[in-house]
């Protein structure tokens, strides 16, 4: 998919570990080089502060968080986005824990993709190229 230089994708990220960011930061910014903003916070509530100041188009978030799971993260970000009257954000839920009961309650929750840690970099990158392409 070609963009166009003026359209910056922005990506919500939201992961508790610093490695996990770090390499998927950079991963993100060799394969989408300027045409992606990450914004990484370690906690859900740090995120809805960033939904809060502004758009995303794409936001990816691990299911394993210190002060809630992921599914639960997700399902309140939805229910502030639809009390502001903001369209949904599309999201991978990123996991390293898909044998717990989590794992159902991710497949429930309908999220865009699902990408189990450790996981194959192609896949990752194409769901998100394919959510990319939505969101514009």
């Amino acid at each position: 998919m070609q963009l166009e230089k003026e359209e910056i994708v922005r990506i919500l990220f939201i992961e508790p570990d610093k490695k996990s960011h770090d390499i998927l930061v950079g991963l993100l910014k060799d394969w989408f080089q300027d045409y992606v903003e990450i914004v990484w916070r370690s906690i859900y509530e740090n995120g809805i502060t960033e939904l809060k100041k502004g758009n995303f188009d794409l936001i990816i978030s691990d299911i394993k968080m210190p002060e809630m799971d992921g599914v639960e993260a997700l399902k309140k970000i939805r229910a502030h986005l639809i009390l502001n009257n903001r369209k949904l954000i599309p999201e991978i839920i990123i996991t390293g824990y898909a044998k717990e009961k989590i794992y159902q309650d991710a497949l429930a929750l309908k999220a865009a993709a699902y990408i189990e840690k450790p996981f194959d970099m192609q896949p990752l990158l194409e769901a998100i190229s394919n959510l990319i392409g939505i969101c514009r």
